[in-house]
């Protein structure tokens, strides 16, 4: 299919559908993430903005679960995550369980992920069947562009508006969350700096956003570019 012998649906179709490749392809990138820990190191550098303000942090969170959209195109990846970043600043911060800013915490944050999969072609397993399904029973295909662009800025409506709803539903029992934001400057100095895994993991990454944004002006379609960057991982 790169040397335009055939097109890369024809190339593959012996072997499945073509959105099957890039599902195959998305599972690859998930367990590449959860190998070189890249996304931790995200999640606490964005909860490092937001201080030790109860609000915020949860609001970071949130952001957390978004941005790691882009880049663990499971669910139940994201979740893996950030679970356990909750769990330590609640801990930290001495947050009993059954507070309520730990179910802001915990509901926010699983809600998000799951809402957050429909903004991106590759957020979710059931995305990628859509963006197939459309293919298959109304011969659209969809750029990566063009998804995000349809379905991306109602995800951040959603995402402002579960914020403020939580806030209010389950106030914050304090507002300043000390002990947490000591948890997440602990943690980012114990990964020290970029393991070579995890710049490879971005150079992989990059390269692959840059042919889902620009591929298409080369005959490039999402699976195959996400079928490339799994072959690079590999």
């Amino acid at each position: 299919a790169l040397l335009r012998v055939v097109t890369f649906e024809e190339a593959v179709a012996g072997f499945g559908a073509e959105f099957v490749w890039l599902l195959a392809a998305t599972f690859i990138l998930a367990q590449g993430m959860a190998d070189a820990g890249l996304g931790r190191r995200i999640a606490l550098g964005m909860l490092r903005l937001a201080g030790g303000r109860a609000s915020l942090v949860l609001l970071a969170l949130l952001g957390v679960v978004v941005v790691l959209t882009f880049m663990v195109p499971t669910a139940a990846g994201r979740i893996a995550m950030v679970l356990p970043i909750c769990l330590g600043i609640a801990q930290a911060a001495g947050i009993p369980p059954g507070s309520n800013f730990a179910r802001a915490m915990l509901i926010g944050t699983s809600h998000t992920t799951i809402m957050a999969g429909i903004g991106v072609v590759t957020g979710a397993g059931a995305t990628v069947y859509a963006a197939g399904a459309f293919a298959t029973l109304a011969g659209h295909r969809w750029t990566y562009l063009s998804w995000m662009a349809a379905f991306f800025p109602p995800v951040v409506v959603f995402v402002l508006v579960l914020w403020r709803l939580l806030l209010r539903v389950f106030p914050p029992e304090r507002t300043d969350l000390t002990g947490g934001a000591t948890y997440v400057r602990d943690e980012l100095r114990r990964l020290g700096p970029l393991h070579p895994v995890e710049r490879k993991m971005l150079a992989v990454l990059a390269g692959m956003y840059v042919l889902w944004i620009v591929g298409p002006r080369w005959q490039i379609t999402t699976a195959q570019a996400g079928l490339l960057g799994a072959l690079a991982l590999l």
